[in-house]
């Protein structure tokens, strides 16, 4: 799956594959996929105060 949609990602020039990433993506379990996703930083949603919001109108 994760070989298909890096191709898919590819053709359209958002990603540049080598056989090297071709052949990591193909080996990777989904187990240590999720792990090292879990890991990655969620970017925190921000407090705008009452006063800074826009109005409605």
């Amino acid at each position: 799956m994760l070989v298909r949609t890096a191709n898919q990602l590819a053709r359209h020039g958002e990603l540049h594959l080598t056989p090297t990433i071709v052949e990591q993506l193909e080996q990777i379990s989904r187990a240590t996929l999720a792990r090292r996703i879990a890991k990655w930083v969620q970017p925190s949603a921000k407090h705008i105060s009452a006063d800074k919001r826009p109005s409605g109108s």
